[in-house]
């Protein structure tokens, strides 16, 4: 018979000397192979005694102020002759009264590993804090990204700008008499038309980092056994909230309207007569007024038309010279026009303007980038009868201009609850998770934890044994298990499922044997996630392939979309001919790129895709087999699935130095036979066990 100490904050709690604790433990479930389990303990009760009234602050009286708060749980600690057992979380069910006093407590234990979903609620990547990885968005800035990547923290490529383009189509044209084609992006293209805009792309962060940071943002530590693998350093989270182009601003941000460039112009005036002079972001007009020469007056029409048609901004067009507002719009969205003539007060010669155009936005906007047009018509006009004598016109663009901000990232991550990042995360790569002593959660692949049979430390229990009552079941199978991403929403992965009537990257294991299906339900395993084809471009001008591999984050109608949050491997891919762009949006600075940050569903060493099934490697054109069920999950299904499996259940009287030292990646040996543990489930008070073994296959 043992004896049970429990601790609760820190208190050692008073136990009815008849009392057990009945806990369950378990690490991933033949019956539920998705998912992670934890200790967990039927309900048990406690005295109501001086020493727990005082722990629990006399719960039963709800007139006590600051009392004992049940709507949330309290640590705990449960040892076994004074020997550590368990750690982990006490639950608070009820108070149960006898002659209108309290009787006794009834408790329910949580393992340590079940509180991640209740310390991170319902909390969501934007509540993390990435600043420490916010940055300029400047032209340089997002050429760094996105030809080796911005260092942060020591790491040189924490933050970069991979190829995808969440509107423009990329294309690879080296032809130089090339033409521009509306919503195209020519990134071989060196002519003033051509390159890929840094509006086309927006910043991705390595996920080692969000992990970091929900690390530092909660009371939580996860071992590095996986997060800390190279592969896993691979990965990157594309930073996509909405639909469409990078948001960045923080407050308010202003911006004037500069780069202006004249289109055409036509005049009806001999000698040709101009009165317009544009310096940096404004143009400068002298209106005149005289009953003995032609006067001077000037019609200004404005049209602005953002990238994105459905975000809001502000304008207003200035005279500089006498500070006055001509026109004004607040919080619209479209494409926006204003008209304004320009005269010389009555009574004066003369009046000089500077005018000028500032854009404002909000907090959080996606007004990103836009196009804006001057139409200016000068009349020059007789004073006899008030008439035209002539008039010059002239067309002004300023084009692919773009706002100055910092990208903040707490605007940029996916809308996506925290808890369902590692959710998707563990089914990903079949993880396991448990607490060890040092209060770490150790976060592994699951055959990785249970390792071999050589490796595994082993108990042997033959002799604890009820050899008078035991059950050899059946394992549960299924007979078909579907491994999925989220429904396709992009241009190419929407076209694949038409095309061959399933969805890429997806596994439907079918267990089939010798003809026919096994016996069996359906099962699903489904991911948080985007799934994304990846398009490598050949060279339009002479058929040529070329390094250049993109995604394209639009809707089958080639409309920006919101979609589903996005993992990808990133390779750094040289561009051996440099024969890849960036140009400003000003059309004034073109790079040619010596490397790139190419996404991709498959590592750069070639061994593991970010796919169930084995598919085709866009960039290499070649079938890749090392799929995530094949590196992650076929051993442990075949091996529970093998035809000499089952499910052994057992009484066995555990004696206190197996029951404080088993894991449950150990292995149980019986008659010398070696056992995995599927669950246990252990009276504490008289060591009274009822065991769930599969084969050690």
């Amino acid at each position: 018979m043992q004896t049970i100490q429990l601790y609760v904050d820190g208190q050692r709690v008073e136990m009815f000397s008849d009392e057990s604790i009945q806990l369950t433990s378990s690490i991933q479930d033949v019956r539920d192979i998705s998912k992670i389990f934890t200790d967990y303990s039927q309900t048990f009760n406690i005295p109501a005694s001086k020493t727990n009234n005082k722990i629990f602050k006399h719960y039963y009286n709800n007139a006590i102020q600051n009392g004992y708060d049940a709507r949330f749980r309290s640590t705990a600690i449960i040892e076994l002759n004074h020997t550590p057992f368990r750690k982990g979380t006490i639950r608070l069910n009820r108070v149960k009264m006898k002659n209108n006093k309290p009787y006794s407590y009834e408790l329910t234990f949580f393992g340590s590993i079940v509180s991640l979903s209740r310390i991170l609620g319902d909390d969501r990547l934007k509540n993390l804090d990435l600043s420490a990885y916010n940055h300029e968005w400047t032209y340089d800035n997002v050429l760094e990204g996105l030809e080796t990547g911005l260092e942060f923290n020591g790491d040189a490529a924490a933050v970069i700008y991979p190829l995808i383009s969440p509107k423009r189509r990329f294309i690879f044209d080296s032809d130089p008499a090339y033409s521009p084609i509306p919503n195209y992006a020519n990134i071989g293209g060196a002519t003033a038309n051509g390159g890929i805009l840094p509006q086309d792309l927006k910043p991705a962060i390595r996920l080692l980092r969000i992990i970091e940071a929900v690390e530092d943002k909660y009371p939580l530590t996860f071992s590095r056994d996986f997060f800390g693998t190279t592969l896993f350093q691979d990965l990157y989270m594309w930073m996509h909230r909405g639909a469409g182009q990078i948001s960045y601003s923080e407050g308010e941000q202003t911006a004037n309207i500069s780069n202006w460039a004249l289109d055409s112009e036509n005049s009806t005036c001999s000698p040709f007569e101009n009165r317009i002079n544009f310096l940096g972001d404004y143009f400068t007009f002298t209106a005149t007024n005289s009953n003995t020469v032609n006067y001077v007056q000037a019609l200004i029409e404005f049209e602005v038309t953002p990238a994105q048609l459905d975000v809001q901004f502000s304008y207003k067009i200035v005279d500089l010279v006498s500070d006055e507002i001509l026109f004004e719009e607040t919080n619209v969205e479209g494409v926006r026009n204003a008209a304004y003539i320009l005269t010389a007060t009555e009574g004066d010669d003369s009046r000089d303007y500077q005018i000028q155009v500032q854009l404002s936005t909000d907090e959080g906007s996606g007004f990103v980038a836009y196009d804006a047009r001057w139409y200016i018509v000068t009349y020059f006009i007789r004073p006899t009868d008030n008439n035209v004598d002539c008039s010059t016109a002239q067309l002004y663009f300023s084009e692919n201009q773009t706002m100055i901000g910092d990208v903040l990232f707490k605007n940029q991550t996916p809308d996506l609850k925290i808890i369902d990042l590692l959710t998707g995360l563990f089914k990903m790569f079949n993880l396991t998770a448990y607490v060890n002593d040092a209060g770490t959660i150790v976060v592994d692949t699951l055959d990785n934890y249970y390792g071999s049979y050589n490796s595994a430390t082993k108990h042997h229990i033959s002799k604890y044994v009820k050899v008078d009552d035991s059950v050899i079941e059946r394992v549960p199978l299924y007979g078909n298990i579907d491994f999925k991403f989220m429904d396709p929403s992009t241009f190419f992965s929407v076209e694949f499922e038409e095309r061959n009537g399933e969805q890429f990257g997806t596994e439907y294991f079918n267990v089939i044997i010798e003809g026919e299906y096994i016996d069996g339900g359906n099962y699903e395993i489904k991911l948080p996630f985007e799934k994304i084809i990846y398009e490598r471009l050949t060279d339009a001008f002479d058929d040529s392939s070329t390094p250049a591999c993109y995604g394209w984050f639009v809707s089958k109608d080639e409309e920006p979309i919101k979609g589903n949050p996005l993992l990808f491997f990133n390779v750094n891919e040289d561009v051996p001919d440099e024969n890849m762009y960036l140009r400003s949006a000003d059309g004034i600075t073109n790079s040619s790129l010596s490397s790139y940050n190419r996404p991709s569903n498959v590592n750069s060493d070639e061994t593991q895709t970010l796919n169930f099934d084995q598919e085709n490697d866009e960039f290499n054109l070649v079938f890749n087999e090392e799929s995530l069920f094949k590196n992650y999950y076929q051993t442990y299904i075949e091996s529970v699935f093998n035809q000499y499996n089952r499910i052994t259940k057992i009484k066995a009287l555990l004696p206190i130095k197996v029951l404080t030292k088993y894991e449950l990646k150990d292995r149980f040996i019986i008659n010398g036979e070696s056992y995995k543990i599927n669950s246990i489930t252990s009276n504490l008070l008289n060591g009274n066990s009822e065991v769930e073994l599969i084969e050690d296959i």
